[in-house]
């Protein structure tokens, strides 16, 4: 059985493709990319944590901070290489919460 690991398969030709190979019996590992990649080059969201850190306790905001994850460039690396080394039934997810935990 052939296995295939997608990126950008949240997206209307990502669903579409990954229904497709899981209907031929394929199995899918699907990346999401991370909101936030911190790293050389990606300095940016570094502006963004102490909002981030401030919307955790405002009510209204903090159920959207609590889901956004900052992930390192290694953490995205080693759960790539993890996703397409790991067996998995038909259909794999790998959102920024599994990759910051994946190392």
């Amino acid at each position: 059985m052939k296995r295939i690991v997608i990126a950008g398969s949240t997206g209307f030709i990502g669903r579409a493709l990954v229904a497709a190979l899981v209907a031929r019996g394929m199995h899918v590992t699907s990346i999401m990319r991370p909101y936030f990649v911190l790293g050389p080059g990606r300095r940016w969201p570094y502006i963004v944590m102490p909002l981030h850190w401030i919307g955790r306790f405002i009510p209204g905001l903090a159920p959207l901070a609590r889901t956004m994850v900052f992930n390192t460039r290694e953490q995205v690396v080693h759960a790539i290489v993890r996703a397409i080394e790991q067996q998995h039934d038909s259909i794999d997810v790998w959102d920024a919460t599994r990759i910051k935990g994946s190392m």
